[in-house]
């Protein structure tokens, strides 16, 4: 896994689950290079239980191409919770451990053991003889208990502005969440608001931008505590637009197409051609925006379940454009999501499934 996303709503789940088993697991992670990934994974996973070794980017790369050696155990597992498989191809010949993948449209079919299917409506995309139904890693996060904190400072509604975890976009993000909180206070005079940023990051990574006179609060790592209070969040693509459905809060996702765009991570052929000079940024930046033109869903439930669960604002937004899809959200009637929540705890499934591989049958 590569991104804070996988770290918070998959492997953190997932090893709480694994340390309540009678006999836990050992626990190496390893991340792989990503051109999306903050570069603080690493100090998020230490913090987590079971976890042994946490291996860097370079250790991973110097591991796989046979630079360095480890003490590996007589049986083992990988499991890919997110990034690049290709590397955990090349950490299976390594270890010559069975691979198991976790939601990701299949490749390498002959190199994978198993593959966890995290959504129903892909089932058919997996190869019959090797796929298993698992569910949604996230909806674990959902279930845990979330005590009150009152965050919010007083008003109603509450809304909630996630920027995400990629900081190159801030700088562009953090001007407009201004914009459009002062147009909103203007239509609810008694709102209050908040910014919920990832807990890698503190004050000194954020860029100047003042919200004093808003009355804005801002909190590192309360995600899930100020979904739970928010009555509206408007936030960018990413995962926490599937616990926004989960906990069945109202909310949207907002893709403004800022001049930063071209400072957005790409793999690659764009990656080569954004090098060149003056001209590599403008055919990147019309490439990307023909690549958005004809992308229906950019919020992962939607794209899921193929129909408009997160309302969607892309392009130009002016603060007027966000009001009036702030009021048609209110005026939104109480969606029926049965099909798409789990019912039951997916990382407890999934630590019990490797429980059954390393001693037999899972102990009750």
């Amino acid at each position: 896994m590569n991104s804070p996303g996988e770290v918070y709503y998959a492997l953190s789940p997932l090893l709480s689950a694994l340390s309540n088993l009678q006999e836990p697991p050992r626990v190496w992670v390893f991340l792989p290079p990503c051109q999306f990934a903050t570069g603080r994974e690493g100090g998020t996973v230490w913090q987590l239980p079971l976890v042994e070794r946490v291996f860097s980017p370079r250790e991973t790369v110097t591991y796989l191409l046979g630079f360095s050696s480890l003490p590996l155990a007589r049986r083992g597992l990988v499991l890919f919770l997110g990034g690049d498989v290709f590397y955990a191809v090349l950490l299976k010949k390594r270890t010559r451990y069975p691979l198991w993948v976790y939601g990701r449209v299949p490749r390498f079919p002959a190199w994978v053991d198993r593959y966890l299917v995290r959504f129903r409506q892909e089932w058919s995309s997996f190869p019959a003889e090797k796929r298993v139904y698992l569910g949604d890693l996230l909806y674990s996060v959902v279930l845990q208990e979330v005590k009150a904190h009152n965050l919010f400072p007083p008003g109603f509604p509450r809304f909630l502005f996630l920027p995400g975890s990629r900081k190159f976009a801030y700088s562009s993000l953090f001007p407009l969440f201004g914009q459009w909180m002062g147009v909103l206070r203007e239509k609810y005079p008694e709102a209050s608001f908040a910014l919920g940023l990832p807990g890698h990051y503190s004050f000194c990574d954020l860029p100047p931008c003042d919200f004093s006179s808003l009355g804005v609060t801002i909190l590192f790592g309360m995600t899930s505590e100020l979904l739970s209070e928010a009555d509206c969040v408007i936030t960018v693509p990413g995962s926490n637009n599937l616990e926004i459905v989960y906990r069945k809060k109202k909310g949207m996702v907002v893709f403004p197409i800022a001049p930063a765009l071209h400072d957005l991570p790409v793999t690659g052929f764009l990656s080569i051609v954004e090098k060149f000079p003056y001209w590599g940024k403008m055919i990147k930046r019309a490439f990307l925006l023909r690549a958005l033109s004809r992308r229906k869903w950019l919020s992962l439930p939607n794209i899921v379940w193929d129909r408009e669960i997160l309302p969607e604002l892309v392009g130009e937004i002016s603060p007027q454009c966000l009001v009036q899809k702030v009021e048609e959200v209110f005026h939104r009637g109480e969606e029926d999501f049965r099909e798409e929540i789990p019912q039951e705890d997916v990382a407890l499934s999934l630590a019990r499934m490797i429980e059954e591989v390393f001693y037999g049958e899972a102990s009750s």
